[in-house]
């Protein structure tokens, strides 16, 4: 609850390093205008950064190695399937400046979002955002952020279910991002009108200057797959 800071009061959090976490590392509540800058983060359990709130700043920052708590050490909570947890959750926040942020590893999902809105021309909005060893690269499930929900400029590979899941009953695009490597690249689920109500309504979905790769010739048919037997990816299905 700190408010938004101000040049004479700035708030930041730059250059840290947090290992083995029992929860979130890094999350904004109650706040605005943060730098969340050139960070590390290894093993937490559930998301590893979690951002809400206005006008944070969100750059080079490394989230590796997020885990499910569903299925961590001897849990094995079958009816666990809905928890989404990522390493970047940024569900919630407004006008965030998001660049070159790599999910390395996450038992769930890379990046959980709300997306850009469908207007957002600008170039200082979400760039360069990486995401690898994932069961799903980017993941929009119902908590969209705008009327159009836009998904721009991400890497993704090595997502073992999808690369790109968006489940909402707005509008969406996908424009300038590549999926490598993926079971799926991309899966857009449109929900409503009400059909109690015989209502309907126009749904768009748009793909612009998107690349999809099946395989690489880097995919290791050994390494590169995932183990059936292993409770997250039991839970998960």
């Amino acid at each position: 609850n700190t408010g938004t800071p101000t040049e004479e009061e700035p708030s930041f959090v730059k250059g840290c390093a947090f290992n083995d976490g029992y929860s979130t590392a890094i999350g904004t509540f109650g706040a605005n205008g943060i730098n969340i800058t050139h960070n590390v983060v290894y093993r937490t359990i559930h998301d590893g950064i979690k951002i809400t709130g206005n006008g944070h700043r969100l750059e080079h920052n490394l989230v590796a190695s997020c885990l499910f708590r569903g299925s961590w050490m001897e849990r094995n909570q079958i009816d666990n399937y809905f928890d989404w947890q990522a390493s970047f959750h940024i569900v919630g926040a407004t006008n965030l400046i998001m660049n070159h942020n790599t999910a390395a590893g996450s038992e769930r999902v890379g990046f959980k979002i709300g997306g850009e809105t469908c207007t957002d021309d600008s170039i200082d909005g979400h760039t360069g955002n990486v995401a690898h060893s994932t069961l799903q690269g980017v993941h929009i499930l119902y908590d969209v952020t705008y009327d159009c929900s836009l998904v721009r400029n991400y890497l993704i590979y090595k997502a073992y279910d999808y690369g790109v899941y968006i489940q909402a009953d707005t509008g969406i695009i996908l424009r300038n991002n590549k999926i490598i490597d993926a079971s799926v690249g991309f899966l857009a689920i449109h929900n409503g009108g009400i059909s109690l109500e015989h209502t309907f309504s126009d749904k768009v979905t748009k793909i612009e200057n998107h690349l999809c790769v099946g395989r690489s010739d880097s995919f290791d048919e050994t390494l590169d797959v995932v183990d059936a037997f292993d409770k997250n990816i039991q839970i998960s299905a």
